[in-house]
């Protein structure tokens, strides 16, 4: 076991360094090939390499004002499939889109049920008219992002107040992807935890789309509560003591939520009572998935989720994310930090 620990080290050490020097050519304007720098490299780590350096150059060229696409890479390097490709493509995206929205003030954080609390009547949008999603009457926009919009709405044979989350339409390229998004709330469905925001139904939309009702949570997310206010060193035990035993009741149903961060757990204005949001990105332990796919957020990552090492997450990845939420709650800032995705990543 020493022997290959020892060997795997030895081998990120080997990939670290050649990234390292990769990195500095591009800083320095020296045009670097991915190419050249693949001639002597093991055979066993050549493709961690090839990944790794076509996320600096994406990064780098995306940063430069270029628009790269999923077809130059394939043509130069036909060993990679185009979903690694993409999956490279989506971290730049993501980061960009992030840095975008925390630059734009008052941009609204999509999560599933965040809001400030209605009246006992709610005027709805004048704009939107009489628009229904089933029995459920829109009213107002509460959030919108990447991924869909998140509508608060009402439930006109419960008469409750309730957020409904619509996925856009590009991610319902065909049927299997809404049968997939069904099963990822029929899961998040069958948590019964009081620290978890609840699902209450799922629908369809004429165009074959699917969308989530969920509880409204009136209140704000954590992110926004640590931009107003800091909270003190016992809140912030108290509320990651909660948030911890929520995850674990996930964790006891081999469900692992890959995406914990302050901007998804939730803060009842009315209590305190702190919800754990957002299971989008959830996977069961058993479910197969593929190397070298990378999911989460950067900054909030594992180092596992971060090498795209799908086969050893589990609950604990969770757990680290959430020592990064409780490291930036006592210190004020992030442990990891980075002008690029992959330099945060490395």
């Amino acid at each position: 076991m020493d022997g290959d620990y020892s060997e795997s080290l030895a081998a990120a050490r080997r990939v670290d360094a050649c990234c390292d020097e990769f990195e500095l050519a591009l800083a320095t304007g020296k045009s670097p090939q991915i190419e050249s720098f693949l001639t002597d490299v093991l055979a066993s780590e050549r493709q961690t390499l090839l990944l790794e350096l076509l996320g600096l150059e994406l990064d780098f060229r995306v940063a430069r004002g270029e628009q790269p696409t999923v077809d130059d890479y394939a043509n130069r390097f036909p060993e990679l499939s185009a979903e690694q490709i993409q999956t490279r493509f989506a971290v730049i995206s993501d980061t960009q889109r992030s840095k975008e929205s925390e630059q734009v003030a008052g941009t609204a954080t999509v999560v599933m049920s965040v809001g400030t609390e209605p009246s006992r009547t709610v005027e709805p949008d004048p704009k939107l008219g009489d628009q229904r999603l089933g029995r459920y009457r829109l009213l107002r926009l509460l959030g919108e992002g990447a991924f869909g919009r998140v509508w608060l709405g009402q439930d006109a044979d419960l008469q409750r107040y309730v957020a409904i989350k619509v996925p856009t339409p590009e991610r319902f390229q065909k049927p299997e992807d809404a049968e997939a998004y069904l099963a990822e709330a029929r899961t998040v469905a069958g948590l019964d935890h009081p620290h978890i925001v609840p699902v209450h139904d799922v629908g369809r939309t004429d165009d074959g789309s699917v969308y989530v009702v969920s509880k409204f949570i009136a209140g704000c997310t954590l992110k926004d509560r640590m931009t107003d206010e800091t909270p003190t060193f016992e809140e912030s035990a108290r509320l990651l003591a909660t948030v911890a035993q929520a995850l674990h009741h996930a964790h006891q149903q081999r469900l692992i939520h890959r995406d914990v961060k302050p901007a998804n757990i939730l803060l009842e204005e009315a209590t305190g009572k702190p919800y754990v949001a957002d299971f989008g990105m959830a996977i069961r332990e058993e479910d197969d998935l593929q190397n070298g796919q990378i999911a989460g957020t950067p900054a909030y990552m594992s180092p596992e989720q971060a090498r795209g090492e799908g086969h050893r997450l589990d609950g604990r990845s969770d757990i680290f994310s959430l020592g990064v939420v409780f490291y930036e709650l006592l210190t004020g800032t992030r442990p990891f930090r980075g002008s690029t995705a992959f330099e945060l990543l490395h």
